[in-house]
């Protein structure tokens, strides 16, 4: 046996109207309804953790830092999200090589949105290589930096992502060495 119950508003014991009906099979609900049942797990979005664009960027111009200033190294990508609530996934592999001035030496890769370093924000980034030389010593290091950000920056405008580097102690810091390695970064929004 089918049964069909016809109404065109539901209330709440106060009398207030939570859901209300055209007739033609569009509701409108009470201000905040919505919000509760989606917090309450019922309602969710139909893109929620579904990977709704990805966006590349590579660069092989050569960086060079010798100082302590934090410096743009080229690499970087633009993303507009479609929804203030979408976070992004941000992926870098990034080629590195430091020369060094004593036995130990570093540098730091640092993840930038916009203007704003993200992440992993001090002076010894988690992103740093080192080297510790024995005697006699080797002053040189090549690496291939990783970064797996999951940002959420809550806007709809377009997005710029990019890496900075600065050299932390020794002679020389530098990404895509003499312009022979690639690095890339991928941005990817994920439906909230």
């Amino acid at each position: 046996m089918t049964s069909i119950l016809k109404v065109d508003q539901l209330q709440d014991s106060g009398g207030n109207a939570i859901i209300t009906s055209n007739g033609a099979g569009s509701i409108t609900t009470a201000s905040g309804l919505n919000t509760a049942i989606t917090n309450a797990g019922f309602v969710t979005s139909a893109n929620a953790g579904k990977v709704l664009q990805v966006v590349q960027g590579s660069t092989i111009t050569q960086t060079v830092t010798t100082n302590t200033t934090t410096t743009d190294t080229t690499l970087s990508a633009s993303i507009t999200p479609s929804s203030a609530s979408n976070k992004i996934l941000v992926t870098v592999a990034q080629s590195a090589y430091h020369t060094g001035s004593s036995s130990v030496g570093s540098g730091s890769i640092f993840l930038v949105r916009n203007s704003t370093t993200i992440g992993n924000t001090g002076q010894y980034a988690l992103w740093s290589a080192t080297y510790n030389g024995a005697t006699p010593y080797n002053p040189e290091h090549g690496t291939i930096y990783s970064i797996v950000y999951l940002d959420s920056p809550a806007t709809t405008s377009s997005i710029t992502y990019k890496t900075q580097q600065r050299l932390r102690d020794g002679n020389r810091f530098e990404t895509q060495r003499d312009g022979s390695h690639t690095s890339y970064i991928i941005l990817m929004e994920i439906g909230a």
